[in-house]
């Protein structure tokens, strides 16, 4: 469907504008093809999931996608949780790499994160630097560098995978009457929540829809990765977390 996609919007149409950067559809699909072969060069399968603790950017919304692309599903967590409701939600999903972003490293560390996983399936990813065209190296640890290793890995598209009940996503509950909970969803029920949010609000493909939400909670999620799978999809607007003033748009 993100083939599709590309060739139906054209590929340096721009796609994503973040801050001062701005990612055409080819672009973006470099980037993603890059997460998916990096992947499978991990050792990753259909059915493995991997963890999400970043702020929201254009990478997030093509990490995920593109994970699904090889049939892993990403787990997205909420940056803002810490100690107990942070272990809690590793704990919920059997996961077997995580990405952290640079700024949130101190709270992945304070539940003892980088004990849970192997060294090499724990990767720092600095958010401002996850460019279209280059990924800078980073020293954050002895830790892998996200960006390091996405830089070293090549970018040719990947067999598409025809399993429509495949895991997409995993998105936590808010937590209101205890802990989060993990709820999963597929790729069909992401492609009817997605149509009816378009259907719902009579989206068009000249508007711009602006969403103040972190991609990590289920509406912005939504949202965030239409323009990858429906092909008459209009602009995205979203912003970073820790940010109020500065935003990004998909188009």
């Amino acid at each position: 469907m993100w083939n599709g996609t590309v060739r139906k919007r054209g590929r340096d149409r721009p796609a994503i504008y973040f801050e001062d950067q701005v990612w055409t559809y080819d672009q973006v699909d470099g980037y993603s093809n890059k997460v998916a072969n990096h992947l499978i060069q991990a050792g990753f399968k259909r059915g493995d999931k991997i963890f999400l603790l970043l702020h929201s950017s254009p990478a997030y919304v093509a990490i995920w996608l593109r994970a699904a692309k090889v049939g892993v599903a990403a787990a997205l967590l909420n940056y803002n949780l810490r100690q107990a409701s942070l272990e809690h939600c590793l704990n919920a999903v059997d996961a077997k790499a995580i990405i952290v972003g640079t700024t949130l490293r101190d709270a992945f560390l304070e539940v003892k994160g980088d004990k849970r996983f192997p060294a090499s399936m724990i990767w720092y990813a600095d958010e401002k630097s996850s460019t279209p065209d280059s990924a800078h190296a980073m020293t954050t640890s002895s830790k892998e560098s996200w960006n390091q290793r996405l830089a070293a890995t090549p970018p040719p598209p990947l067999p598409r995978i025809n399993n429509r009940r495949e895991h997409l996503i995993y998105v936590y509950t808010s937590g209101t009457s205890g802990f989060p909970k993990a709820a999963i969803i597929t790729k069909p029920r992401y492609i009817l929540m997605s149509s009816g949010v378009r259907y719902s609000f009579r989206i068009y493909k000249s508007d711009v829809l602006y969403t103040p939400l972190p991609l990590y909670h289920i509406a912005a999620g939504i949202c965030g990765g239409r323009i990858a799978l429906i092909p008459q999809e209009s602009r995205l607007a979203l912003r970073r977390g820790d940010q109020v003033n500065r935003g990004t748009m998909q188009g």
